[in-house]
């Protein structure tokens, strides 16, 4: 695509960690574009995708793309039924003129194949790595974490790679630069479950303000179960020793019974609305172990009678 005919603004990414287990992820890239041309090119750098779609969120319609050799071309026309930028609302970076030029938010949503998870040793959580293209990537990310996890406080690396212009070896240029704790700092929405991960704005310019061409951003960090959930693991325990001394001491299976039923009831709730539970299988062996004690309580006397 001709440079002077289509400018990418600004570039949010937003990152979903779908099912750590079956190691699935979701990226969103929202674009601010402005453009003059009826379609537009995005090179993924030989990114393996699936499950794309293409939305443009200031119309908040759905766009037709084909993607050849890991090149997304989209097609957004008519051209006139998106909003024309007026001279006034220039941007002062941007060297040409805007005033033939549409201005289109556009949302690429894809699932990238073989994303890194590395599960943490008694499923307590995980560890990911994620590779961003830079493609004037704003300091901001959004990452969404599954429901019952949280991310791990100073768990957050950030990378950016990029080639410095000042040396004149090819080797040498390439170079990272990694980003210190209090260089970061994210926002937390828990009824989202959604992280905002912002680098301070005067690091990050100060950063740019080199001579430097940037290539790619690495994220990486840990995720770890919240601590309130810990009680399901402990409940399905006393569950479990409550069915076996009411086998081994005691005639009686109400207690053991209403303990059982309340831990399912609250575990299976929890599973349908989609929260990760610590030590998953560890629990859910509990439980069932808990049932067949229960059972064999429930039918004790009987069982002494025919044996």
């Amino acid at each position: 695509m001709v440079a002077d005919e289509s400018f990418i603004a600004q570039t949010w990414v937003h990152i979903v960690d779908l099912d750590f287990r079956n190691k699935h992820k979701q990226f969103r890239y929202v674009f601010d574009l402005y453009t003059k041309v009826d379609f537009f090119c995005y090179d993924f750098k030989n990114l393996n995708f699936a499950n794309a779609s293409v939305r443009a969120r200031n119309l908040n319609t759905e766009l037709a793309y084909v993607v050849i050799d890991g090149m997304m071309r989209i097609s957004l026309g008519p051209l006139d039924r998106w909003p024309k930028v007026p001279d006034s609302n220039c941007n002062d970076n941007i060297n040409w003129e805007y005033k033939d030029f549409f201005h289109i938010k556009l949302e690429i949503i894809f699932t990238p194949i073989d994303s890194y998870f590395n599960i943490n040793k008694f499923d307590l959580g995980y560890n990911s790595i994620v590779s961003i293209p830079y493609d004037k990537i704003q300091p901001e990310f959004h990452l969404n974490v599954p429901k019952g996890l949280l991310l791990k406080e100073n768990s957050l690396n950030f990378n950016i790679f990029y080639d410095d212009k000042s040396y004149e070896n090819k080797k040498d240029q390439n170079r990272f630069k990694s980003f210190a704790h209090n260089e970061i700092f994210y926002l937390y929405d828990k009824q989202s479950h959604n992280y905002s991960i912002i680098l301070k704005n005067k690091h990050y310019n100060d950063f740019l303000k080199k001579d430097i061409q940037l290539t790619d951003i690495i994220l990486s960090y840990d995720v770890k179960h919240d601590g309130d959930y810990f009680i399901i693991p402990v409940f399905a325990t006393i569950s479990c020793v409550l069915a076996l001394i009411g086998l081994l001491y005691l005639n009686t299976v109400e207690i053991p019974f209403v303990a059982l039923i309340s831990l399912m009831v609250f575990y299976f709730a929890l599973i349908h609305e989609g929260y990760e539970i610590p030590l998953k299988k560890t629990t859910f062996c509990l439980i069932v172990i808990s049932i067949i004690l229960v059972i064999l309580l429930a039918f004790k006397e009987l069982i002494i009678a025919i044996f």
